[in-house]
């Protein structure tokens, strides 16, 4: 940190700078933009559509409590099909991602 403070005057400046490696930023959101989840609403079948061919390593799907429902390995960078046929009906938080990157799209069961 730099500063112009001398001590004689109350007027001052500090200068702070940062390095290192970028955490959060607009980059964060690329896994969100990419896939697409449908038809939303369903009764029976969800697609995930993966356009960017990102490695899914997994699918968690959530109720809107929180909890767990079911779980769900990914086929990889390829086109998804997941039957929740056996879910009530709901909104349920279908929770995607790899070793990088996450993202959560909201599906309507009827």
């Amino acid at each position: 940190m730099l500063s112009n403070f001398d001590g004689s005057n109350l007027v001052a400046f500090a200068e702070v700078a940062f390095y290192g490696i970028e955490i959060l930023g607009t980059t964060d959101n690329n896994l969100l933009e990419t896939i697409s989840l449908y038809p939303n609403p369903t009764r029976d079948v969800v697609y995930i559509d993966n356009t960017s061919n990102v490695d899914l390593k997994s699918i968690s799907i959530y109720d809107m409590n929180g909890r767990l429902i079911k779980q769900v390995k990914a086929t990889g960078s390829d086109n998804q099909r997941i039957n929740i046929s056996g879910l009530s009906p709901g909104v349920y938080m279908f929770h995607m991602y790899n070793d990088q990157q996450s993202t959560v799209k909201r599906v309507i069961k009827k």
